[in-house]
């Protein structure tokens, strides 16, 4: 069986406690900051002369850029909803701590 919090309308965050909710929506943000500048600055940047894969063969910059892109959108949208739950979560807490346990 897996830890974390319950809260009010069966919502589960997993591995994080009541006390460490508004730590961990703070450590959220600043990620996404992060994740948000590493786009900008790859949409910036002056694209290499030639890209390896991981098997050394070349690989196409806007294929490349793409994927990269795509796997930042990803982690920022995975990030974004836990924000919205522990949101939630802190609300009824404030409201009402009674519909909140961790378990």
């Amino acid at each position: 069986m897996s830890w974390g919090t319950y809260y009010t309308y069966d919502g589960y965050i997993l591995r994080v406690g009541k006390n460490e909710l508004e730590e961990k929506y703070e450590d959220l943000k600043d990620d996404n900051d992060t994740l948000w500048n590493e786009i900008l600055q790859r949409i910036a940047m002056t694209p290499p002369q030639s890209l390896k894969d991981c098997e050394d063969n070349d690989m196409d910059y806007v294929e490349w850029m793409s994927c990269h892109i795509k796997a930042l959108r990803r982690q920022l949208e995975e990030n974004v909803s836990l924000m919205a739950r522990i949101s939630d979560c802190l609300e009824t807490l404030h409201e009402h701590p009674d519909k909140v346990s961790e378990g």
